[in-house]
């Protein structure tokens, strides 16, 4: 478990230390979230970005037909996630107030951030 890391993302500043997926060696391609993508957020979509962006620089380097397209995902502006924060705003806060509340009422043994809803059967199961 990555308690205190729960969000993986590229350091500021990283951009310009961050290599390309391609290489001054001929035949030595890079793929990972780390490699610079459009997204630059390390998630899966950004390894899969980065390992396009790879294949699509081995496709060009060895002159091989049929371009592999790397499709950029749309992009909302801050005031459209401004306005879902607060949208949500009351179902995040009441499902705060539960969870701590049925921590509180000693529903569960374990904290509310570990707790499992469901059993392995299917079943509600509080600790």
């Amino acid at each position: 478990m990555n308690t205190g890391e729960e969000l993986l993302a590229n350091l500021v500043g990283s951009w310009d230390k961050r290599p390309e997926a391609t290489t001054w060696l001929d035949n030595l391609f890079l793929a990972r979230t780390y490699v610079r993508h459009y997204a630059d957020v390390a998630t899966v979509e950004g390894g899969v970005a980065s390992g396009l962006q790879a294949a699509e620089a081995v496709r060009l380097r060895h002159g091989v037909a049929g371009k592999i397209e790397v499709i950029e995902a749309d992009e909302y502006s801050g005031s459209f996630y401004k306005g879902l924060k607060v949208l949500l705003a009351p179902i995040a806060a009441y499902a705060k107030a539960w969870s701590l509340g049925t921590h509180a009422l000693g529903l569960t043994r374990r904290s509310p951030r570990h707790w499992n809803l469901l059993d392995d059967k299917g079943g509600c199961d509080f600790g």
